[in-house]
C-alpha cells in the first residue's frame, strides 16, 4: 500500500522549481506598484524605464518574451 504523502511530496518537488524567494517577490511586488504609478505617465522616458524593469523581471524569471506575429 503507497504512503498517502507520496503524491503530495512530489507536488512540492514541482513547486520548488518555481518558487521564488522572499526578497524576489518582494522586489517584483514593489516594482509592480512602481509600474502601476508608470503607466499614467505619459513621459516617454517614464515608459522606457516601465519597459526596462519589466525586461529585469523577465530575465530574473528566466522567461523569454515571445515576438509578436
Amino acid at each position: 500500500r503507497p504512503e498517502p504523502d507520496i503524491p503530495l511530496r512530489a507536488n512540492l518537488g514541482v513547486l520548488h522549481k518555481f518558487s521564488l524567494s522572499v526578497d524576489e517577490i518582494v522586489t517584483h511586488w514593489f516594482t509592480l506598484i512602481v509600474l502601476s504609478a508608470l503607466r499614467r505617465s505619459s513621459n516617454e522616458n517614464m515608459m522606457s524605464l516601465a519597459i526596462l524593469i519589466l525586461r529585469s523581471i523577465l530575465t530574473d524569471l528566466q522567461v523569454t518574451p515571445t515576438k509578436p506575429g
